[in-house]
């Protein structure tokens, strides 16, 4: 488990915040001890220096007489009355002259750094540690005078034992109460990081079944954070993909299916052909408009792919030049004016006038007005009318085809531009068809839109942008 805890983002997590509270508790223990110690150092030495003074201006006004070289011990007796602090005094040469305490324990004190300044006539403070114990002390030394002359030194000195107990005893726990904090730190770390690292784990592991063809694994969203909105994503694009799939496999099966019929009936032919004439020339005829027919239709099925591929892959280049859009209107209605005799439809042009030229490629866009007619008369009834409109609208040209047929259900409305979408009233076609007029528009800079109420009719509009 504590493997676990210290790799990967749960790792990161547990160590960083580890790291900045530990930092934090060192930081704010080393400000507490030393802020104590100094408190404590600052009073002993406030203290040593009152009763220093206070040893200094007893023998000024009551001893002067004596000479500290000769009633030294006798003075550090009187002096060490009333305070618990060890009481030196030395002569002018700086040496011992009387301790309050065991002789056993007195060292020379001449040399210590707070005396150098007493025998100048200045008060002096250190620490140090006695030799014989090697235990810390704060001293304080005073200048012993007379008559302005500095005739010895009184020398105050206190045990930092107790202020070095009490500073350990508060670093340890102040330890203690790190290391506690540390280890609710990493238990608060692990479980905050298990917040991020569990959901990012559902992702990664939905996301490797996905790489796999799993498309019906979704990761379950359990928070409204950036996770949750890519667990949200990682599902839609699931969806999307299963859609895709699926359509996919919908486009497989129809495209096999428009391309069995022509090759079917070509290969028919065929063999009748390569067996001999037939004996009838009307019949010969039949076969051979059978197998042109069929051979167009496999031929725009095939170009429609390979365009639709092109655009995908940015491969279509268009060949731009100014284009007459009400010209392009009159000659596709009048080329397509025969087939929708023949289907008992009519088929009409409005043109408004003022239409400006746009650039664009005038095959291309042909091809888009072809598709749209296509449709028309493909879903229009025997006695139906199919109507191309065309006019300048602001900044532009807006072509539109509406015919009488019995419309787009609303459910497959939004749906009519996917690729590969067919609807339940298409009997032919790759479902490319809207896709790749749409695709084609937009590389022109314009817009496709597609409007049915259902019931009566549907109608197709595209905008071009004017020449520039």
């Amino acid at each position: 488990m504590l493997t676990g805890m210290l790799t990967g983002i749960r790792g990161r997590f547990v160590r960083t915040y580890a790291l900045l509270v530990l930092l934090a508790i060192l930081l704010t223990a080393g400000g507490v001890l030393a802020m104590v110690r100094h408190y404590y150092l600052t009073s002993i030495e406030n203290l040593l220096e009152v009763q220093a003074g206070f040893a200094a201006r007893l023998y000024r006004e009551y001893f002067a007489g004596e000479d500290p070289g000769r009633a030294g011990q006798e003075l550090a007796e009187v002096f060490a009355q009333g305070t618990p602090a060890r009481v030196q005094v030395l002569d002018r040469a700086g040496n011992l002259a009387g301790d309050s305490q065991d002789p056993a324990l007195r060292e020379p004190p001449g040399a210590a750094p707070e005396v150098a300044p007493a025998l100048r006539g200045q008060a002096g403070a250190a620490t140090g540690r006695w030799p014989a114990t090697s235990e810390r002390y704060l001293a304080v030394a005073a200048p012993l005078q007379r008559g302005g002359e500095t005739q010895g030194v009184v020398r105050l000195a206190s045990s930092l034992a107790a202020v070095d107990r009490v500073t350990l005893t508060l670093g340890l726990a102040l330890g203690l109460l790190g290391l506690g904090a540390v280890g609710v730190t990493v238990l608060t770390a692990g479980a905050l990081a298990n917040t991020v690292v569990r959901p990012v784990t559902e992702v990664t592991l939905a996301a490797e079944r996905m790489a796999r063809g799993d498309l019906a694994v979704r990761v379950p969203v359990r928070q409204r954070d950036e996770v949750g909105r890519l667990a949200a994503t990682l599902n839609r694009m699931a969806e999307e993909l299963s859609r895709l799939d699926r359509l996919k496999n919908e486009f497989v099966a129809s495209v096999s299916h428009e391309l069995r019929t022509p090759l079917t009936s070509i290969k028919g032919f065929a063999v009748t052909l390569r067996e001999g004439l037939p004996a009838d020339a009307r019949e010969l005829r039949e076969g051979l408009e059978v197998i042109d027919r069929e051979a167009d239709r496999l031929a725009g099925l095939v170009e429609e792919l390979l365009d639709f591929s092109r655009l995908q892959a940015g491969r279509l280049t268009l060949r731009c030049a100014p284009v007459r859009v009400d010209d392009l209107v009159r000659e596709t209605v009048r080329q397509m004016r025969p087939r929708a005799g023949r289907l008992g439809i009519g088929l009409t042009a409005v043109i408004a006038p003022g239409v400006p030229p746009v650039d664009g490629d005038r095959d291309r866009l042909k091809q888009v007005l072809v598709n749209l007619l296509d449709n028309a008369l493909k879903f229009t009834p025997a006695g139906g009318r199919v109507e191309v409109g065309v006019a300048p609208v602001a900044h532009g040209v807006r072509v539109t085809v509406a015919d009488t047929g019995p419309g787009i259900p609303p459910e497959e409305l939004p749906r009519v531009k996917e690729r590969f979408f067919r609807g339940r009233a298409a009997r032919e076609g790759t479902g490319l068809g809207l896709a790749l007029a749409e695709e084609l528009v937009k590389s022109h800079g314009g817009t496709l839109e597609i409007a049915s109420d259902g019931r009566s009719g549907t109608q197709a509009a595209f905008f071009l942008p004017g020449k520039r």
